[in-house]
């Protein structure tokens, strides 16, 4: 009888372990971890991505807005990591491809720009940008400059689906001042191979930009015909694979409120400046941005 109630409860305590063993499994899936990007000298990547605007002016009230499509394909290779787990990435776009209002459009090629990042994801410096380019606007925005709106923006410490953080950033070559970022670990996603970590960011900052009288974005205060401040608000879902330590995909939307102030001869007077030439004193402008990017293996 001591025997077969031993045997008893021996079973039953493996079935309670073979019960408990997928909870613990899970409750391992869930618990708090590290977000880390990883960079691997050598290393390449390409990504597919895509990007559109809607820009709307006073000017362009009766014709609508003007839209503009943009697809390019982003090849990215390490070139060395850095002591403190960021890396320098050559970022070369390709196979770009744009249209204005549903018209094919060319826009200028784009060298091969150099971003730093820190292993939180964040872009600490750009090299190779033309002196007179901005990653915000026109041709710009459509190449590897456009990777400064694309950090991830990883939490300092470990966290768990559900946890949020919040950071403040400098974007570099957008704004004169910290942006402010609000992430949250939404959920852990398997993409194909990977296991990633589902998180979302929200970025809110000031801007403040040039533009010369080509209508191009310069840094260079004696060329600028205009000065364009306002407000930038973008929110990004990114997937990153935490084993490997590389974003697979990320797809996001935002809104920039700018004034744009014509600078020295181009400024007018009101409504007044509409028949001589010159430009009315201010204008607003809403531009309206979605975007998509998506690791090609």
């Amino acid at each position: 009888m001591t025997q077969n109630h031993g045997v008893r409860r021996a079973g039953a305590g493996l079935i309670i372990a073979g019960l408990l063993l997928p909870l613990a499994g899970l409750a391992g899936q869930n618990g708090p971890v590290t977000l880390r990007m990883k960079f691997k000298p050598g290393e390449t990547l390409k990504y597919q991505t895509t990007l559109q605007m809607n820009i709307e002016t006073p000017m362009m009230a009766q014709n609508g807005a003007m839209k503009m499509d943009i697809s390019m394909v982003q090849n990215q290779k390490v070139l060395k990591a850095l002591p403190a787990g960021g890396g320098d990435v050559e970022v070369t776009t390709t196979d770009t491809r744009a249209s204005m209002n549903g018209q094919p459009m060319s826009l200028p090629s784009n060298p091969p720009v150099t971003l730093t990042y820190d292993a939180q994801g964040n872009v600490r410096g750009v090299k190779g940008l033309p002196k007179d380019a901005a990653p915000l606007m026109g041709g710009g925005m459509a190449g590897a400059n456009q990777m400064q709106l694309q950090g991830t923006f990883l939490p300092a410490k470990p966290v768990k689906p559900g946890d949020t953080w919040t950071m403040n950033v400098k974007l570099p070559g957008t704004t004169g001042g910290n942006a402010v970022v609000k992430g949250q670990f939404l959920k852990m996603e398997t993409i194909g191979r990977y296991r990633t970590a589902k998180i979302r960011t929200v970025l809110t900052g000031p801007m403040n930009l040039m533009m010369n009288a080509q209508g191009q974005p310069t840094t260079d205060a004696k060329q600028a015909a205009m000065k364009m401040t306002g407000t930038m608000t973008m929110t990004v879902d990114s997937n990153l694979a935490i084993t490997e330590g590389r974003l697979i995909r990320q797809a996001g939307n935002g809104v920039m409120r700018l004034t744009m102030k014509p600078i020295g001869s181009t400024a007018g007077s009101g409504t007044a400046a509409k028949g001589n030439g010159q430009l009315p004193n201010s204008m607003a402008m809403t531009m309206k941005m979605r975007m998509g990017s998506n690791l090609i293996e």
